[in-house]
């Protein structure tokens, strides 16, 4: 009798733990959440699509580093400066950079290593198309606002050419097919997006438009990238070391191009985690 009583006991203990096993389970298989901060109509980087998804290049890497650092990545669409004071004050953990002048030291935060590589180049009108910088003196180049690629046009453009900033590149497009200005300074990635596979690059259009690159342009290293807190040591720790084992840093038009390969497949639904907008979360 006493020993089936000291069986029950002992039964009825491990029955007690199997809750307690199965919660501290829970806990070691728990993914840290992360709010990333987006901005909205970047195409082909960042952008919503009809049912207010994000898609882009930037955001199919940056869930592929997510599942590798075991974190459930959310998105938080907004305007750069909104989002920038939204990861400073610890609404967001992280934040896109696609090719914003950003200074880590005076804005507190610190950056991945690029997810893609840009490649500059000039959008012009094939009956129109200029080859070296002197040949742009006395016209008008267009450039996204506030970009890398407007400082540099600053820097070696403005003593020949009227720089004409724009809010987004395709207003910048449109400007250029009409004649208002002479050229777009863009990259590869947005002309094989938007531009390559309509009629505006059509080889039987007389005045179609056509890319010429630039070269490599010595560019901070501050596009392409994700930012955190300064003070997120163990986060950009973990990223940086996904992307190392990535190996070599992809060209942004190959992510491009792997990225319009994988949509024409069949495609698994995906969790509302790396699918989903969601508000900035409450402090």
């Amino acid at each position: 009798m006493k020993t089936l009583s000291t069986i029950s006991l002992a039964i009825w203990c491990l029955l007690c733990m199997l809750p307690m096993a199965s919660h501290a389970l829970d806990k070691t298989t728990e993914k840290t959440k992360l709010y990333i901060g987006i901005v909205q109509n970047r195409q082909p980087y960042t952008y919503l699509d009809k049912e207010k998804r994000p898609k882009g290049i930037l955001i199919e890497r940056l869930n592929t580093l997510c599942s590798q650092i075991k974190a459930d990545c959310e998105y938080v669409a907004g305007e750069s400066e909104q989002l920038l004071t939204d990861l400073q004050t610890y609404r967001i953990q992280g934040m896109l950079i696609i090719d914003s002048f950003v200074v880590p030291d005076v804005d507190h935060i610190k950056l991945t290593s690029p997810l893609c590589e840009i490649k500059p180049l000039f959008l012009q009108r094939q009956n129109d198309a200029r080859k070296k910088a002197e040949d742009f003196k006395g016209t008008t180049i267009g450039v996204g606002h506030g970009s890398l690629l407007h400082l540099y046009l600053l820097d070696e453009y403005s003593s020949l050419a009227r720089i004409h900033p724009y809010l987004t590149l395709e207003s910048g497009v449109f400007d250029l097919v009409s004649g208002r200005i002479d050229a777009l300074f863009t990259d590869e990635a947005f002309f094989q997006a938007r531009v390559a596979k309509t009629a505006l690059a059509s080889q039987t259009n007389p005045a179609r438009l056509m890319s010429s690159a630039v070269g490599k342009p010595d560019f901070p290293a501050t596009s392409m990238t994700l930012a955190v807190r300064e003070r997120d040591q163990a986060l950009l720790s973990s990223l940086e070391k996904a992307i190392k084992a990535s190996g070599k840093i992809a060209s942004c038009s190959s992510l491009l191009d792997k990225q319009q390969t994988d949509e024409r497949k069949p495609q698994p639904e995906k969790s509302a985690s790396t699918t989903a907008i969601t508000p900035v979360p409450n402090d």
